[in-house]
């Protein structure tokens, strides 16, 4: 199994997590029962058992599965860290599968926890967590399709995705701008831009162009200058329009027309 790097902090074994959707939790699991319905209850039993040494992976799981507060995501992060702790305490430094990754993920989406999933984003080593784009599409959708509202939370989860282990690529660029554009927020695209451009995005999907068009038109110099790059791609008789793989699907890109 491949194992990622201990940063004071504790990973949990790959095969000890692959979530069975049709497995549903029986009234014998300890932790279904009566007084840990409250998530608080649960997560104190949690870290209670953390503490002696018990590896409670299916109990995190279930936490992390009920939650629906803000608050509760909090309380399913730390009790992440614990369960962790148990797990390199036994020498077991293999990172949690994908699947888990997603519940994690779904869980902050769910309880609308930007910031629990950004300070995992944060320490990935640390609590074993190997985030990858398709992980965190739920949460590029929640967010980058609220307006106003998801804009500020997008932007730290996108401007995070790095320090999590994803190279900055066209995808997050696009679902970025696309969010400044639909909220109205054309201000931000040069900072946007400028920040992908730094890191060596300078290609950009087909889909993108219209959003620019949009964010130059309010006044956007960074927005006008690509397109004015991919009108003289065009007219070199390149073919391109200064974006690069033009077929992504709408689960890989987010396609689709400005709200």
């Amino acid at each position: 199994m491949d194992a990622v790097d201990e940063v004071g902090g504790y990973v949990v074994p790959r095969q000890r997590f692959v979530l069975r959707p049709a497995k549903r939790y029986s009234e014998g699991d300890w932790y279904t029962q009566r007084q840990y319905a409250k998530p608080t209850a649960l997560h104190a039993a949690i870290l209670s058992r953390c503490g002696q040494g018990t590896l409670e992976s299916a109990a995190l799981q279930y936490l992390l599965s009920s939650a629906a507060t803000a608050r509760d995501a909090q309380l399913g992060l730390s009790a992440l860290g614990a369960v962790r702790s148990v797990a390199v305490a036994r020498g077991d430094m293999a990172p949690w599968g994908d699947p888990f990754v997603k519940t994690f993920v779904m869980m902050a989406v769910r309880c609308d926890a930007h910031e629990v999933l950004l300070s995992a984003m944060q320490r990935p080593n640390e609590l074993g967590l190997v985030f990858k784009w398709k992980s965190l599409l739920a949460a590029v959708k929640r967010w980058g399709d609220q307006g106003r509202a998801g804009v500020d939370k997008l932007e730290a989860i996108v401007f995070a995705m790095e320090g999590a282990g994803l190279r900055p690529n066209e995808k997050m660029v696009y679902v970025l701008v696309r969010a400044y554009v639909n909220a109205g927020e054309f201000a931000r695209v040069d900072a946007a831009l400028a920040w992908f451009r730094e890191r060596g995005v300078v290609r950009y999907k087909p889909a993108m162009l219209p959003l620019l068009a949009k964010a130059a038109a309010a006044g956007s110099a960074g927005a006008a200058a690509v397109l004015a790059a991919a009108a003289a791609v065009q007219q070199g008789g390149d073919g391109g329009s200064g974006g690069g793989e033009g077929s992504e699907s709408d689960e890989e890109g987010q396609e689709g027309e400005t709200q």
